[in-house]
């Protein structure tokens, strides 16, 4: 799993990368304590492109904050 985190500094861009490597395709945000604190899917990134937001937007703006685990 540890190839498919990101951190909350992480962009979207940053996470299209994670998840175009990762066979799951999805990128799991973490915090500092390697806690899961949402989700992320190719899905989720078009709807925040949609939205008006740009691949340096922060991943953790785009995320599901409650991803089930």
């Amino acid at each position: 799993m540890k190839q498919n985190t990101i951190t909350l500094s992480a962009t979207l861009m940053d996470a299209v990368r994670t998840i175009e490597s990762s066979a799951k395709r999805l990128a799991v945000v973490i915090d500092q304590e390697r806690r899961v604190i949402g989700t992320l899917t190719d899905g989720d990134v078009r709807r925040s492109v949609l939205n008006g937001n740009d691949l340096h937007t922060l991943a953790a703006d785009a995320m599901n904050k409650q991803p089930i685990v």
